[in-house]
Protein backbone atom coordinates (compact mmCIF):
# COMPACT_ATOMS: atom_id res chain seq x y z
CA UNK A 1 0.00 0.00 0.00
CA UNK A 2 1.41 3.31 -1.28
CA UNK A 3 1.56 5.83 1.58
CA UNK A 4 -0.28 8.99 1.49
CA UNK A 5 1.73 11.58 -1.03
CA UNK A 6 0.30 14.96 -0.84
CA UNK A 7 1.34 17.58 -3.85
CA UNK A 8 1.88 20.86 -3.78
CA UNK A 9 1.09 22.53 -6.89
CA UNK A 10 0.95 25.32 -9.10
CA UNK A 11 -1.27 25.26 -12.23
CA UNK A 12 0.76 25.43 -15.73
CA UNK A 13 3.87 24.77 -14.58
CA UNK A 14 6.40 22.47 -16.50
CA UNK A 15 7.73 20.84 -12.86
CA UNK A 16 4.48 20.10 -11.69
CA UNK A 17 3.56 18.87 -14.58
CA UNK A 18 6.45 16.41 -14.78
CA UNK A 19 5.64 14.96 -11.30
CA UNK A 20 2.07 14.53 -12.09
CA UNK A 21 2.81 12.33 -15.69
CA UNK A 22 5.35 10.38 -13.86
CA UNK A 23 2.90 9.28 -10.69
CA UNK A 24 0.21 8.90 -13.47
CA UNK A 25 2.85 6.62 -15.24
CA UNK A 26 2.49 4.33 -12.72
CA UNK A 27 -0.82 4.82 -11.18
CA UNK A 28 0.87 6.00 -7.99
CA UNK A 29 -1.92 7.48 -6.29
CA UNK A 30 -1.61 10.93 -4.78
CA UNK A 31 -3.57 14.23 -3.94
CA UNK A 32 -3.49 17.65 -4.91
CA UNK A 33 -3.56 21.16 -3.42
CA UNK A 34 -3.31 24.09 -5.67
CA UNK A 35 -1.66 27.23 -4.41
CA UNK A 36 -1.34 30.62 -5.75
CA UNK A 37 0.61 31.19 -9.13
CA UNK A 38 1.01 35.08 -8.37
CA UNK A 39 1.32 35.11 -4.23
CA UNK A 40 4.10 33.15 -3.33
CA UNK A 41 3.80 34.42 0.02
CA UNK A 42 0.44 32.62 0.18
CA UNK A 43 1.50 29.31 -0.89
CA UNK A 44 1.76 27.86 2.84
CA UNK A 45 3.86 24.93 1.91
CA UNK A 46 4.99 22.73 4.23
CA UNK A 47 9.32 23.62 4.13
CA UNK A 48 7.97 27.37 4.87
CA UNK A 49 9.66 27.88 1.16
CA UNK A 50 7.75 28.97 -2.15
CA UNK A 51 8.83 27.24 -4.82
CA UNK A 52 6.86 23.85 -6.40
CA UNK A 53 6.26 21.21 -6.77
CA UNK A 54 6.81 20.34 -3.22
CA UNK A 55 5.54 17.08 -1.80
CA UNK A 56 4.31 16.05 1.65
CA UNK A 57 4.96 12.16 2.03
CA UNK A 58 3.05 9.74 4.73
CA UNK A 59 2.26 13.08 6.28
CA UNK A 60 5.87 13.72 7.53
CA UNK A 61 8.39 13.50 4.83
CA UNK A 62 8.61 17.60 3.04
CA UNK A 63 10.34 16.92 -0.25
CA UNK A 64 10.46 20.13 -2.34
CA UNK A 65 11.65 20.02 -6.32
CA UNK A 66 10.09 17.57 -9.09
CA UNK A 67 13.59 15.17 -9.34
CA UNK A 68 14.02 14.93 -5.69
CA UNK A 69 9.94 14.11 -5.48
CA UNK A 70 10.85 11.14 -7.57
CA UNK A 71 14.12 10.28 -6.21
CA UNK A 72 12.68 9.79 -2.82
CA UNK A 73 9.84 7.81 -4.15
CA UNK A 74 12.34 5.38 -6.31
CA UNK A 75 13.94 5.01 -2.52
CA UNK A 76 10.68 5.12 -0.47
CA UNK A 77 8.59 2.87 -2.61
CA UNK A 78 10.55 1.10 -3.82
CA UNK A 79 10.62 1.29 -7.41
CA UNK A 80 13.29 -0.83 -8.28
CA UNK A 81 14.33 -0.50 -12.35
CA UNK A 82 12.16 -1.51 -14.86
CA UNK A 83 9.70 0.90 -12.91
CA UNK A 84 12.06 3.44 -11.33
CA UNK A 85 12.17 6.81 -12.52
CA UNK A 86 16.10 6.79 -12.11
CA UNK A 87 17.14 3.55 -13.78
CA UNK A 88 20.45 4.59 -14.84
CA UNK A 89 23.04 7.92 -14.58
CA UNK A 90 22.26 8.66 -18.02
CA UNK A 91 18.51 9.24 -17.35
CA UNK A 92 20.18 11.35 -14.70
CA UNK A 93 22.08 13.61 -16.46
CA UNK A 94 19.14 13.86 -19.43
CA UNK A 95 16.95 15.21 -16.34
CA UNK A 96 19.28 17.77 -15.05
CA UNK A 97 20.09 18.87 -18.71
CA UNK A 98 16.27 18.96 -19.18
CA UNK A 99 15.45 21.08 -16.02
CA UNK A 100 18.30 23.79 -16.38
CA UNK A 101 19.03 24.23 -20.40
CA UNK A 102 15.69 23.15 -21.64
CA UNK A 103 13.94 24.42 -18.90
CA UNK A 104 15.68 27.93 -20.26
CA UNK A 105 14.37 27.95 -23.99
CA UNK A 106 10.92 27.21 -22.17
CA UNK A 107 11.24 30.07 -19.95
CA UNK A 108 12.94 32.48 -23.21
CA UNK A 109 9.43 31.53 -25.04
CA UNK A 110 7.13 32.17 -22.45
CA UNK A 111 8.63 35.49 -21.01
CA UNK A 112 11.48 37.05 -23.01
CA UNK A 113 10.34 36.60 -26.02
CA UNK A 114 7.79 39.40 -26.96
CA UNK A 115 6.03 37.26 -29.48
CA UNK A 116 6.02 34.57 -27.57
CA UNK A 117 5.37 36.39 -24.28
CA UNK A 118 2.16 37.81 -26.03
CA UNK A 119 0.99 34.44 -27.69
CA UNK A 120 1.08 32.34 -24.24
CA UNK A 121 1.26 34.27 -20.82
CA UNK A 122 -0.40 37.67 -21.65
CA UNK A 123 -2.93 35.87 -23.74
CA UNK A 124 -3.73 33.69 -20.95
CA UNK A 125 -3.62 36.11 -18.41
CA UNK A 126 -6.09 38.54 -20.73
CA UNK A 127 -8.61 35.80 -20.91
CA UNK A 128 -8.83 35.45 -17.76
CA UNK A 129 -10.20 38.99 -17.29
CA UNK A 130 -13.81 39.78 -17.53
CA UNK A 131 -14.96 39.97 -20.85
CA UNK A 132 -15.61 43.95 -20.58
CA UNK A 133 -11.62 44.32 -19.53
CA UNK A 134 -10.14 42.53 -22.04
CA UNK A 135 -8.53 44.87 -23.94
CA UNK A 136 -6.74 46.99 -20.55
CA UNK A 137 -6.91 43.53 -19.35
CA UNK A 138 -3.57 42.89 -21.97
CA UNK A 139 -1.97 45.99 -20.36
CA UNK A 140 -2.56 45.12 -16.93
CA UNK A 141 -0.85 41.61 -17.69
CA UNK A 142 2.15 43.44 -18.63
CA UNK A 143 2.39 45.84 -16.04
CA UNK A 144 1.85 43.06 -13.26
CA UNK A 145 4.74 40.86 -15.52
CA UNK A 146 7.22 43.54 -15.98
CA UNK A 147 9.28 42.69 -13.04
CA UNK A 148 8.99 38.92 -13.89
CA UNK A 149 10.03 39.27 -17.06
CA UNK A 150 13.26 41.21 -16.51
CA UNK A 151 14.11 38.59 -14.10
CA UNK A 152 13.64 35.58 -16.33
CA UNK A 153 15.79 37.56 -18.99
CA UNK A 154 18.42 37.62 -16.76
CA UNK A 155 17.76 33.94 -15.42
CA UNK A 156 17.73 32.58 -19.29
CA UNK A 157 21.31 34.54 -19.53
CA UNK A 158 22.98 33.50 -16.91
CA UNK A 159 21.81 29.96 -17.68
CA UNK A 160 22.45 29.71 -21.09
CA UNK A 161 25.49 31.68 -20.88
CA UNK A 162 24.54 34.67 -23.34
CA UNK A 163 24.28 38.42 -22.56
CA UNK A 164 20.79 39.40 -21.81
CA UNK A 165 18.21 39.52 -24.97
CA UNK A 166 15.74 41.81 -25.30
CA UNK A 167 13.34 39.40 -26.92
CA UNK A 168 13.49 41.07 -30.46
CA UNK A 169 12.31 39.26 -33.44
CA UNK A 170 16.30 38.90 -34.59
CA UNK A 171 16.91 37.39 -31.15
CA UNK A 172 13.98 34.83 -31.74
CA UNK A 173 15.90 33.71 -34.41
CA UNK A 174 18.72 33.13 -32.80
CA UNK A 175 16.68 31.35 -29.73
CA UNK A 176 14.94 29.29 -32.22
CA UNK A 177 18.20 27.64 -33.35
CA UNK A 178 19.15 27.19 -29.78
CA UNK A 179 16.47 25.35 -28.72
CA UNK A 180 16.14 23.21 -31.72
CA UNK A 181 19.70 22.32 -31.21
CA UNK A 182 18.67 21.26 -27.46
CA UNK A 183 15.87 19.56 -28.53
CA UNK A 184 17.83 17.25 -31.07
CA UNK A 185 20.13 15.60 -28.22
CA UNK A 186 17.06 14.09 -27.53
CA UNK A 187 15.68 13.53 -31.23
CA UNK A 188 18.73 11.68 -31.63
CA UNK A 189 18.23 9.20 -28.95
CA UNK A 190 15.11 7.97 -30.98
CA UNK A 191 15.94 5.34 -33.65
CA UNK A 192 15.24 6.67 -37.19
CA UNK A 193 12.06 4.53 -37.45
CA UNK A 194 10.41 6.32 -35.02
CA UNK A 195 9.13 9.39 -37.01
CA UNK A 196 5.49 9.82 -37.90
CA UNK A 197 5.72 7.31 -41.19
CA UNK A 198 8.20 5.38 -40.26
CA UNK A 199 11.97 6.13 -41.60
CA UNK A 200 14.54 4.20 -43.33
CA UNK A 201 15.38 2.36 -39.83
CA UNK A 202 11.60 0.71 -40.21
CA UNK A 203 10.15 -1.36 -37.17
CA UNK A 204 7.55 -0.10 -34.52
CA UNK A 205 9.23 3.31 -32.54
CA UNK A 206 10.91 3.20 -29.40
CA UNK A 207 8.36 4.27 -26.53
CA UNK A 208 10.63 6.05 -24.64
CA UNK A 209 14.01 7.96 -24.97
CA UNK A 210 15.99 5.24 -22.77
CA UNK A 211 14.00 2.18 -23.72
CA UNK A 212 11.97 0.26 -21.51
CA UNK A 213 7.90 0.06 -20.88
CA UNK A 214 7.65 3.33 -18.63
CA UNK A 215 8.57 6.81 -19.45
CA UNK A 216 11.93 7.92 -17.15
CA UNK A 217 12.14 10.81 -15.15
CA UNK A 218 13.69 12.49 -18.69
CA UNK A 219 10.78 11.57 -20.43
CA UNK A 220 8.50 12.83 -17.98
CA UNK A 221 10.59 16.60 -18.03
CA UNK A 222 10.85 16.69 -21.55
CA UNK A 223 7.10 16.13 -22.05
CA UNK A 224 6.29 18.65 -19.72
CA UNK A 225 8.87 21.50 -21.60
CA UNK A 226 7.67 20.42 -25.27
CA UNK A 227 4.18 20.84 -23.86
CA UNK A 228 5.21 24.92 -23.36
CA UNK A 229 6.58 24.92 -26.44
CA UNK A 230 3.83 23.09 -28.94
CA UNK A 231 0.84 22.37 -26.15
CA UNK A 232 -1.88 23.80 -24.09
CA UNK A 233 -0.27 22.46 -20.85
CA UNK A 234 -3.48 20.28 -20.28
CA UNK A 235 -6.45 21.68 -18.82
CA UNK A 236 -4.27 24.66 -17.72
CA UNK A 237 -5.17 25.52 -21.14
CA UNK A 238 -2.05 27.89 -21.49
CA UNK A 239 -1.68 28.94 -25.27
CA UNK A 240 1.74 27.39 -26.83
CA UNK A 241 4.82 30.28 -27.03
CA UNK A 242 6.59 28.32 -29.99
CA UNK A 243 3.80 26.39 -31.74
CA UNK A 244 5.85 26.63 -34.87
CA UNK A 245 8.34 24.17 -33.16
CA UNK A 246 8.13 21.64 -35.93
CA UNK A 247 8.16 23.58 -38.95
CA UNK A 248 11.17 23.13 -40.40
CA UNK A 249 12.77 25.15 -43.57
CA UNK A 250 13.30 21.73 -45.66
CA UNK A 251 9.82 19.74 -44.07
CA UNK A 252 9.19 18.72 -40.75
CA UNK A 253 11.50 19.45 -38.06
CA UNK A 254 12.34 16.82 -35.27
CA UNK A 255 10.26 14.14 -36.71
CA UNK A 256 11.36 11.06 -34.20
CA UNK A 257 10.85 13.93 -31.48
CA UNK A 258 7.48 14.87 -32.35
CA UNK A 259 6.55 11.26 -32.84
CA UNK A 260 7.12 10.96 -29.51
CA UNK A 261 5.72 13.94 -27.60
CA UNK A 262 2.52 12.97 -29.50
CA UNK A 263 2.72 9.19 -27.98
CA UNK A 264 3.38 10.67 -24.63
CA UNK A 265 0.34 13.52 -24.71
CA UNK A 266 -2.07 10.34 -25.74
CA UNK A 267 -0.91 8.17 -22.91
CA UNK A 268 -0.41 10.67 -20.53
CA UNK A 269 -2.27 14.13 -20.25
CA UNK A 270 -1.51 16.55 -18.43
CA UNK A 271 -4.20 17.44 -15.32
CA UNK A 272 -3.60 19.76 -12.70
CA UNK A 273 -7.05 20.46 -10.96
CA UNK A 274 -8.19 16.86 -9.57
Amino acid sequence: MVPPILLYWIEGSQFCAKVGVALDSRTIPYNVKLVSALNAGARNLPSGGHLTPEMLYNRKDVVPDSSAILRHLDTALPLAAPRAFFPTPAVADADAHVGTVVNACVLYWNWVSDAGYARSIRAKGAAAAPALLRAPAGLAVDLLTKGKRRSMRDGVAATLGEAPRPGTPADDDAMRTRTVAELAVYEALLPDGDAAGGGSGGGAPAPFLFGGNLPSAADCGLYAMVCRFVGQMGDAALPPALPDLWAGAGGDRLPRLRAWYDRMDAAYPIIFNR
